[in-house]
């Protein structure tokens, strides 16, 4: 299952500002610096920096530093690659060498998160020796990529001699560090036994040579596995033929030995969800003449207009033919509604749609968007029922292969220490995780340090608290790069979920660390701002007593005004761990406790909900 990190910064300011919420995110980020200058201006300047994006509920959150320019900044947008318009200003949040904010209603509709997700907008920095922009750098988003392989005989140039219909689906995922390829195929009704099968270079319709075997990741009709492929012997050469569509998937058997079934990796969009499927995910009872082979693959994906959803999945071994098919709401290990039929595109052992807002698959407990958002925050799950198993015989929980992240804030004030001549230091910070959480993309950019940078790592710690080193970056002001290799354990990525980690920055005057951010959730670097809040604040203030928390703790809140209260705690995943309050509330004064002795050290996030309205969040640290 896909776990879903809190996305961003909540702002905090002398008046609540609408705070960040937890769910649905989608992380960018950008390089900033003078080569990739998208207006082509040549730029006397070695400036660089780093920008941090995290989008959901209509809301844009970034956090950006930028390191070296030849003066203050003067002016900064976001561009469209069509033209160079500005699309948004962003001069309101510029503070020194950092800009630091939100832009609201950008909506799922509106086109712009469109153009977000294709790449097809830039941030450009504007100081007055370069007025034209003296760095830039285009918005990606953070996501491993997907290539989709519907295989058949038509593709392999074959004329089936049978009554069966081989079929099979692949779902190809790289790595956005382009290191790994997960490999996912099922196949179904085949002639014969499967002999092998590879990946092979070669446009649609010509055959050619061997690029990646399969036979190591044979499960009988499934192929299953991560190959490396820094292994192979011309890497580039494979991800530019991946890339062009020119890699298909075939599988071989003794009735066709050159290949059976083929089908060609093509690329998918940004937004792609896949699983797989089988018995043990059903959390009803499951008949005992089920077949323990049942299983399916399915693959869905987001066009980036967000107006189209594609659906594939094709099944194997069932107990008999697919009588229904469904996606549901409910997170793993839970039942929930139908919110979108499939049944009537069920065709033999595969299910193939193509769907829109406007069609009527969708049941009414859900729209469109709505749907998107609750597949991104892993609350969707696909049902495929059979006779034997009416309510339902193969199960999967589909993740996302967007990235799970958080931007952060780099400060003075985080130190625990005494910090000397750093009143100028400034920092943005982002770190993603895939969804296996294999592997760790950073970038993080620093400015106006007090002296010279000596080291720089990340380390093991709660806010407030110090710890271990555990992971040593390149001793640079401004960079990027992918912390992938054995030493990123299963135990570093929980300290990441739970907001045990933060970034130090150490120099000759203050060895002791400088800078440092809290990678997590929650406003760590305390300013006023001048930016208004357009939510009319319905909570007056908020207050924890104790936090940090080691056993319990009271939440005190005065509310101005009356209304359906909602009062939860979340953890860094966005995960609900604890529903403190949900009842109806004069306005007033009113006290709360929350017990936290069954919850683990880390940071969580309360968010304080008035008639379905977010009003508040903040942070609660647990601490033993």
């Amino acid at each position: 299952m896909k776990r879903i990190l809190l996305l961003a910064i909540i702002a905090i300011a002398i008046q609540p500002l609408r705070a960040q919420e937890s769910f649905g995110g989608l992380m960018f980020s950008a390089r900033l610096d003078t080569t990739h200058n998208e207006s082509n201006l040549v730029v006397p300047s070695s400036a660089n920096g780093v920008a941090g994006f995290s989008y959901h509920d209509d809301t844009l959150w970034f956090d950006i530093t930028a390191n070296g320019l030849t003066g203050p900044i003067t002016s900064a947008h976001i561009h469209s690659e069509a033209n160079g318009s500005v699309q948004y200003s962003l001069v309101p949040y510029i503070d020194r060498n950092k800009i630091k904010g939100y832009l609201q209603g950008i909506s799922m509709g509106d086109g712009h998160l469109q153009k977000f997700l294709d790449g097809e907008y830039y941030v450009n920095i504007h100081t007055a020796s370069n007025p034209g922009g003296e760095i830039s750098g285009r918005i990606l988003p953070e996501a491993d990529a997907n290539y989709r392989a519907t295989l058949n005989m038509e593709q392999a140039g074959n004329t089936n001699p049978s009554d069966k219909t081989p079929l099979g689906l692949g779902s190809f995922n790289l790595s956005q560090d382009k290191t790994e390829l997960e490999v996912n195929v099922l196949v179904n009704d085949l002639t014969a036994a499967i002999t092998n099968a590879h990946l092979h270079y070669g446009a649609m319709g010509s055959s050619g040579s061997v690029a990646v075997p399969l036979s190591q990741f044979n499960l009988g009709n499934t192929y299953k596995g991560v190959f490396n492929l820094t292994t192979l012997a011309n890497q580039s050469a494979f991800l530019d033929s991946l890339q062009q569509g020119k890699v298909y998937v075939n599988i071989h058997t003794s009735n066709f030995p050159a290949g059976e079934i083929r089908g060609q990796l093509l690329k998918s969009s940004t937004l792609v969800f896949d699983t797989w499927m089988d018995s043990s995910q059903e959390t009803g009872t499951v008949n005992p003449g089920t077949p323990v082979n049942a299983m399916g693959l399915c693959n869905f994906s987001v066009n980036s207009r967000l107006d189209t959803i594609r659906v594939d999945i094709q099944a194997d071994q069932l107990s008999g033919t697919i009588t229904g098919a469904h996606f549901h709401s409910g997170k793993e290990g839970e039942s929930g509604p139908v919110v979108m039929g499939l049944t009537g595109f069920i065709q033999g052992n595969s299910v193939f749609a193509v769907l829109t807002p406007e069609s009527p698959e969708f049941s009414g407990n859900l729209d469109f968007d709505s749907f998107v958002k609750k597949a991104l925050s892993g609350d969707i799950y696909i049902n495929l029922h059979t006779a034997l198993n009416p309510a339902g015989e193969v199960r999967g929980q589909p993740a996302s292969l967007t990235r799970d992240g958080v931007i952060y804030s780099l400060c003075t004030s985080q130190q625990t220490g005494s910090v000397i001549g750093a009143d100028n230091a400034q920092g943005s910070g982002f770190v993603t995780m895939d969804r296996n959480y294999s592997n760790l993309h950073y970038g993080i950019a620093v400015s106006h340090l007090g002296s010279t940078l000596t080291m720089d790592h990340f380390h093991a710690g709660l806010p407030g608290s110090n710890g271990p080193v555990i992971y040593a970056l390149p001793t640079d002001s401004v960079m990027t790069g992918y912390w992938n290799d054995a030493t990123f354990t299963p135990e570093i990525a929980d300290k990441f979920e739970s907001g045990e980690v933060y970034a130090n920055f150490h120099t000759s005057n203050n060895p002791a660390g400088e800078l440092r951010g809290q990678v997590a959730v929650g406003e760590f670097c305390l300013t006023n701002t001048s930016i208004e809040d357009p939510i009319k604040p319905f909570v007056n203030s908020v207050s924890i007593y104790p936090n940090p928390v080691s056993s319990a703790t009271t939440i005190t809140y005065i509310l101005s005004q009356r209304g359906e209260v909602s009062l939860s705690l979340y953890n860094i995943l966005g995960k609900e761990v604890s529903l403190i309050t949900r009842e109806y509330q004069e306005s007033g004064t009113y006290s709360r406790n929350l017990n936290a002795s069954a919850l683990k050290e880390g940071v969580y996030i309360y968010k304080l909900s008035i008639n379905g309205i977010t009003a508040t969040t903040g942070k609660v640290i647990v601490n033993r």
